[in-house]
């Protein structure tokens, strides 16, 4: 004979049952249309560039003036090119998102970075300013200070070692004896741009702005100094 009493749920069954039975009610709940999602995200504003809202004033003809100012423009910032120069040198990659201006169209009082070559004194800094001189050695480099600011690349890649030392970890299957990468002033380039990115956050510290020197024999040697490391171990 079948038995009168059902055998009792544990405990565990009860609260498996409720949970299922809700989530069934939840399911069977109308879901709203893809297109009401979407709007969500859309609503969602555009995030800022990092440097959106800085003025650089770019006077450079030099290679790390230049990509210093590329860094910054492609990062947001407006980067005005004074009178840039027409011939081989220039080409729209270096001048991608600035704005080409005549000196007279600027007050110079307005940039918060200001980039030049060498011991250009055409823009005088002001205290809130920062400004970068691009040069090829260090003020009071006593062995290289004399090279003038637009020394060739070449003789920098050779003075740094980028021509015959980067087969010294054996890396490589032939001794390299020429590159024709600028590699010291993209190193130097690429330093600017970060040694103007602190000037600028110290400047909301202090409200002073700095002078940089962004030296293409120091970028050279910041690159070429990691091929001279010996890891052992490994």
């Amino acid at each position: 004979t079948p038995s009168l009493f059902k055998p009792r749920a544990s405990a565990s069954a009860v609260r498996q049952m409720a949970f299922c039975a809700h989530h069934r009610s939840w399911l069977a709940k109308p879901r709203p249309p893809l297109v009401a999602r979407r709007s969500l995200s859309a609503a969602v504003a555009k995030p800022r560039l990092p440097f959106e809202g800085v003025r650089v004033l770019e006077k450079a003809n030099l290679l790390s003036g230049r990509l210093t100012g590329l860094l910054f423009a492609d990062q947001g910032a407006e980067v005005l090119v004074i009178d840039p120069k027409e011939g081989g040198s220039v080409d729209s990659y270096l001048n991608r998102n600035k704005i080409a201006v005549r000196a007279s169209d600027v007050e110079p009082s307005s940039a918060d970075i200001i980039l030049v070559d060498g011991a250009d004194a055409s823009l005088a800094r002001l205290p809130h300013q920062v400004l970068m001189r691009t040069v090829a050695a260090l003020p009071g480099d006593e062995r290289f200070g004399h090279l003038p600011d637009d020394v060739d690349e070449d003789y920098l890649s050779a003075l740094t070692g980028f021509f015959t030392d980067m087969d010294m970890m054996g890396w490589l299957d032939r001794p390299v004896t020429y590159t024709p990468l600028q590699l010291c002033s993209i190193y130097a380039g690429v330093i600017g741009a970060n040694a103007c990115a602190a000037a600028l956050l110290d400047r909301l510290r202090c409200g002073q702005g700095r002078e940089i020197h962004a030296s293409r024999i120091a970028g050279g040697l910041s690159a070429i100094g990691a091929l001279c490391l010996k890891q052992r171990g490994l």
